[in-house]
């Protein structure tokens, strides 16, 4: 029996790499702010957590890390991107610190900007007045998996036309992770993604996707559900929706096996135990009609250039 799972709901993060503006927009400003170092963490208590009303930006115990990814890629441009960019744009370099340090932001806006806005350009303004931050973005060529269609062609179940809306994982709207409200006589949302188990194996259940958004969740949780050791990118050259229903083995191996049909070896040699099912490369292949090839692809990174603790204030 299957047991379904929200996996959107425990998945952090997630569109293909974003190429947004890292320079913030210079019309709304916040009129006062305070940045102070956390010490909630220390006394038990989790950070990153967001109390924001209109024209104000409360955010508590979160690292710079966390706040350049919110800024500059979560709501880049100041609207709502997909929350797997956040996996799909790394963010690199910078002192130790900026991944381990928490502060609390505390600002007021002038006028009555909206969350995406505050929480992106205003954002990213503030980080680079209070934090001397400074950023760039740069493309490299880096190992991926291309999705191909296997030599038996596919199988694919295309999507019934105006069936569901959109499942706002892959469509944003106004804040990641928080669809909006169906409008009256709005069709019910698109399934998924969602997990569920099917005895032994583990099921990934979507309608109304895209290959090319389907690849987009491949990268952005691979490594934790699948065992992929790499982004990957839809080469098919198929258009449409699917509704894709995928069942893998729950143990897919270390992130670094040889990506082949199932056991193998790990870059060390070791040889890896037998999956209990199919792994995700024959899964794609069999259920599918599709296969992981290794390849070459640009990947979008996040640098960070300089940074500076801030004075507390």
């Amino acid at each position: 029996m299957r047991h379904p799972l929200h996996l959107a709901a425990a998945l952090a993060a997630f569109a293909s790499p974003l190429h947004a503006q890292t320079a913030p927009a210079a019309a709304a400003k916040f009129e006062v702010a305070s940045v102070k170092r956390c010490t909630e963490i220390s006394a038990g208590r989790s950070g990153g957590g967001d109390s924001s009303s209109p024209a104000r930006l409360n955010l508590n115990c979160a690292t710079l890390k966390g706040l350049i990814q919110q800024a500059y890629i979560v709501y880049a441009g100041g609207h709502a991107n997909p929350i797997m960019s956040m996996r799909l744009t790394p963010v690199e370099g910078g002192p130790g610190w900026v991944g381990s340090e928490r502060y609390t932001i505390n600002a007021k806006a002038e006028g009555q900007p909206d969350q995406a806005t505050m929480k992106g350009p205003m954002l990213a303004a503030l980080l680079e007045d209070r934090f001397q931050l400074k950023v760039h973005r740069e493309s490299r060529q880096l190992p991926v998996y291309a999705l191909t269609v296997a030599r038996n062609g596919p199988k694919l179940k295309p999507a019934a036309a105006g069936a569901c809306t959109p499942n706002e994982f892959f469509h944003p709207s106004g804040a990641p992770g928080r669809p909006a409200p169906l409008a009256p006589g709005q069709k019910p949302r698109c399934i998924g993604p969602r997990l569920g188990n099917d005895g032994s194996n583990r099921t990934l259940e979507i309608q109304a996707v895209s290959l090319a958004e389907f690849c987009q969740l491949l990268s952005a949780d691979g490594p934790v559900l699948f065992g992929l050791d790499r982004p990957v990118v839809d080469k098919t050259g198929i258009a449409g929706k699917f509704d894709i229903l995928l069942e893998v083995a729950r143990s897919q191996g270390a992130p670094g096996s040889r990506g082949g049909d199932s056991g193998g070896a790990d870059a060390a040699g070791t040889t890896l135990p037998e999956p209990d099912g199919p792994t995700i490369f024959v899964a794609l292949s069999q259920q599918l009609g599709l296969r992981l090839a290794p390849a070459r692809g640009a990947g979008e990174f996040l640098v960070i250039d300089h940074a500076e603790r801030p004075s507390e204030n």
